[in-house]
């Protein structure tokens, strides 16, 4: 199975109505355990490298082993570097061999958006890269809960999304609609209501940025409203310490660090699976 683009793997997602999930692979055995689960449930993955989150792995290391890996699958495997700010990353990235990319201009003025945007977009689709964008403020930190906010100013506006496609050209637009990354501290008001708008409005694939820790049940609904790329990670690296510490006390002093691996490859692979059956997006690399 070829190592595909945001733009092809969302695009059956999109018509199908199942997400995909865009799950973090910091070291080894996270990007092991995805694949793992990714081929045992025959299903289609979007895996990314996030600067910000593993800050101490150089993506002159991880990323081209990622590439390779996603070449390798016998499923399709999009792969994406995660929230880029800067033009170099993003470029570097793409000199790994990425498939995917996405420039966050999210804090950017809207016109100023829209212009670097569109520079990432003409540079990446000329070497056959797709790009995603972000539209509106997603507040947080995947690595610790935040209090979703309901001040709708922050919420992505649907014309402000349909100007900004149309004048990009992006593969896959993060919109705002309640979401925040990391773990909610408490329950989330999110507007699927707006998410249908701007689906129908703008016609390509919308990402859900902080997507962790709703209720399984919950993400029907937001998959049905019109999101087919679903970025997720703090929910299932926040109960990683539980794992660890009963693995501890069970081997106790023969718990050397290279036993850990396999342990850790075993969590990623098992949350993995989870996540898939979760998504509705089990089986469905047989469309391809």
């Amino acid at each position: 199975m070829p190592h595909v683009t945001l733009k092809r793997i969302l695009k059956d997602a999109q018509e199908r109505k199942y997400g995909i999930p865009c799950l973090v692979a910091g070291n080894l055995e996270m990007l092991i355990g995805i694949l793992r689960a990714a081929e045992e449930k025959v299903a289609p993955v979007i895996i990314c490298y996030n600067k910000q989150l593993t800050p101490d792995i150089p993506i002159e290391m991880i990323m081209p082993i990622i590439v390779n890996e996603a070449k390798k699958s016998t499923v399709p495997i999009a792969t994406i570097l995660d929230h880029g700010y800067d033009f170099d990353l993003i470029m570097k990235s793409i000199h790994y061999g990425v498939s995917s990319v996405m420039f966050d201009g999210s804090g950017l003025p809207f016109e100023e958006n829209i212009t670097k945007t569109k520079e990432i977009v003409k540079i990446a689709h000329s070497l056959g890269v797709s790009v995603e964008a972000e539209l509106g403020e997603i507040g947080g930190n995947a690595l610790e809960a935040t209090t979703a906010s309901s001040t709708r100013s922050f919420f992505t506006k649907p014309n402000d999304a349909v100007e900004f496609v149309n004048n990009t050209n992006v593969d896959c637009l993060a919109i705002s609609f309640g979401n925040v990354h990391g773990k909610y501290a408490e329950e989330p008001n999110l507007d699927l209501q707006l998410v249908k708008r701007i689906s129908y409005s703008v016609k390509i694939p919308l990402g859900m940025h902080g997507a962790s820790g709703l209720n399984f049940s919950e993400y029907r609904y937001i998959i049905e409203a019109g999101i087919s790329k679903i970025n997720y990670f703090s929910a299932m690296c926040m109960p990683f310490h539980e794992e660890l510490g009963r693995f501890i006390e069970r081997v106790g002093e023969e718990a050397f660090c290279v036993r850990t691996i396999p342990m850790t490859i075993d969590y990623w692979h098992k949350k993995t699976i989870e996540l898939l059956d979760v998504l509705m997006c089990s089986w469905k690399a047989r469309n391809f």
